[in-house]
């Protein structure tokens, strides 16, 4: 078609359809099709691209969704992408599989990664296999004006696990971040067959309680420590022998050899 402007094309070349000024212009029903640019056309097949110039370069694409001005743009042969949103994924070219929403969401680097997702206005992905939330945003679950990167609340205060960290290979390793129904503390558990071992493991630096700054590996400021029923407490000295720490009913402190854990 020549000398018009402003058409409509719908259900054409191979299944396609296409909505706008320019969508899906480089498609052609003809195989190893000559545009008049030089470029080596193609059949794309199963793609909606809606939109000025959504999906214009689409060459050997498939099953691809385009829907806002610019939209896949520069895709040529990617399949099995969804974008949404004025100049969503503009700059991808061969990717698959790719979900931006949100206008300009794109990705930021490399132009042809595969399973990747970008959401919300500007919001940018550069490396396959992720999922991005952009443009400064807070993430709310559970709550309508979330106050941090993540904010997770429950409708109730009843104890129930507001985050579950677990272990896919198993199936059964995971631990449980919950609020303590009846005090409101922050309660850890582990539900893993044997022992429940939780570990603070800074690659460098201390571990302060009650302070930001501490000055030893484990830094208690303010308060007492109490320890319920204990067999003692184990250290060692410089050879590495082992000593277990014990106090009697009369508050005398003793130590004894043990071999070590």
């Amino acid at each position: 078609m020549t000398g018009t402007s402003g058409n409509t094309f719908g259900g054409v070349s191979a299944g396609n359809t296409f909505a706008g000024v320019g969508a899906g212009a480089a498609i052609s029903p003809r195989d190893d099709f000559n545009s008049d640019d030089g470029v080596t056309i193609h059949i794309g097949q199963s793609n909606s691209f809606f939109g000025y110039q959504a999906g214009m370069l689409e060459q050997d694409g498939t099953d691809n969704s385009f829907f806002g001005t610019l939209a896949g743009q520069q895709n040529v042969a990617g399949y099995g992408n969804s974008f949404f949103g004025a100049s969503a994924g503009s700059s991808i070219q061969q990717g698959a599989y790719n979900t931006m929403i949100g206008a300009n969401a794109n990705v930021l680097g490399p132009n042809s990664i595969s399973n990747a997702t970008a959401i919300g206005a500007n919001a940018q992905v550069s490396q396959s296999n992720s999922l991005v939330l952009g443009d400064a945003v807070n993430v709310g679950i559970g709550i309508t004006e979330p106050r941090g990167k993540l904010d997770i609340e429950r409708a109730t205060s009843d104890g129930g696990v507001i985050l579950r960290l677990g272990d896919l290979g198993s199936g059964t390793t995971n631990f449980n971040f919950s609020r303590d129904g009846s005090n409101g503390a922050l309660k850890i558990q582990g539900n893993q067959v044997g022992s429940n071992n939780i570990a603070l493991v800074p690659a460098s630096g201390n571990v302060g309680i009650g302070t930001s700054d501490p000055k030893a590996r484990l830094h208690v400021a303010g308060g007492n420590l109490y320890v319920a029923n204990p067999n003692g407490v184990i250290i060692t000295s410089p050879n590495g022998a082992c000593w277990l720490l014990t106090v009697s009913n009369a508050g005398a402190l003793s130590s004894i050899s043990i071999p070590c854990p």
